[in-house]
């Protein structure tokens, strides 16, 4: 090989310019994967894709677009591409392993990994927690088919919970899908929304996310308690969803009346206020608002006109002031 041949090859490397369709593809693994440089894989892959089918290698093109796809989810972690991955890699029967070139594997456990991670994607993008709950369980249905085979794409998206198996993943999404189930009943009965948060509790241990498990104990506390309204005297299930604290003031005769008529001592177990329903206290706080309103107004009315008065005679102060330093400036 001659001077000008080394030259010419050497430019080639560092420009990618004049690349037939290997090189090309080469250069996407070489300057791209290798290097955790995702972003310029995806580029080098999609312009191997138009070299190959230009060349008729329609198979090597389908891989490459697929590659192209897969890389640009990685790299970008935009999750609105997950569907032009799944039909990339839908066409082809196997691939090179993510993040190597040393040997091949099927592409349909991705697809299905792909369409998972899509379903989680869904879930987390509503505030709906209905809707949440049926898109993790489509989730979990995927992932606990899949068995105990490794999620190279979810690890590699930094996704968040278990990522090293798909049964692990399978747990995770249950959990959260139970856990989005109590969320949409707790309104309807705090009772079967407890059963789902202790559901999502149990399956948060087997996932191994012990944050999410701790959170849920939490909330488990709070939708468990039970305390009598210190006004209508109804039992009311739930923390700050059924009833709440309100400050008051409370004495030792207060207790001890409590426990001669054999009430529910815990209306006043936090020092300085009772629990109070919500359908109480929301009607004490909304006529409290309608006689604020109503006051409000009517200091508005006699104060408005006095206004007036004080603001006509700070106009007229003002002009008197004026002319004045007219007058000064004047001599």
């Amino acid at each position: 090989m001659g001077i000008f041949d080394k030259i010419k090859d050497s430019a080639k490397d560092m420009t990618g310019l004049g690349l037939n369709a290997q090189e090309q593809y080469d250069r996407a693994w070489a300057k791209g994967v290798l290097l955790n440089d995702f972003k310029s894989a995806a580029q080098n892959f999609t312009t191997a894709a138009e070299k190959f089918s230009k060349e008729g290698k329609s198979d090597m093109a389908r891989r490459a677009m697929a590659n192209a796809a897969l890389y640009k989810l990685i790299g970008t972690g935009d999750r609105s591409g997950i569907p032009e991955a799944v039909k990339a890699l839908g066409s082809i029967p196997e691939m090179e392993q993510i993040g190597t070139r040393q040997e091949t594997i099927k592409t349909d456990p991705l697809v299905q990994e792909l369409m998972a991670i899509m379903y989680e994607h869904q879930a987390d993008s509503t505030s709906d927690p209905a809707d949440r709950r049926t898109q993790y369980k489509k989730a979990y249905e995927i992932f606990i088919k899949m068995g105990r085979v490794q999620l190279p794409i979810s690890e590699k998206l930094h996704a968040e919970g278990p990522v090293d198996k798909a049964t692990n993943r399978a747990f995770y999404c249950d959990a959260l899908s139970d856990y989005y189930a109590g969320r949409a009943t707790v309104l309807v009965s705090p009772q079967e929304a407890n059963n789902c948060f202790e559901g999502a509790r149990q399956k948060f241990r087997q996932a191994g996310a012990t944050d999410w498990a701790t959170k849920t104990e939490d909330i488990i506390k709070d939708v468990k308690a039970k305390r009598h309204c210190w006004i209508c005297g109804r039992e009311m299930q739930g923390k700050d969803i059924f009833f709440r604290y309100y400050p008051a003031e409370i004495h030792e005769y207060h207790k001890s009346l409590l426990e001669t008529l054999k009430q529910d001592a815990h209306m006043i177990d936090t020092p300085g206020s009772v629990t109070v329903c919500t359908a109480c206290g929301s009607t004490i706080e909304n006529q409290a608002d309608l006689y604020a309103t109503k006051r409000m107004e009517e200091l508005k009315e006699w104060v408005t006109p006095i206004l007036a008065k004080h603001w006509e005679a700070i106009e007229i102060l003002d002009r008197r002031l004026r002319d004045v330093e007219r007058a000064k400036h004047s001599h």
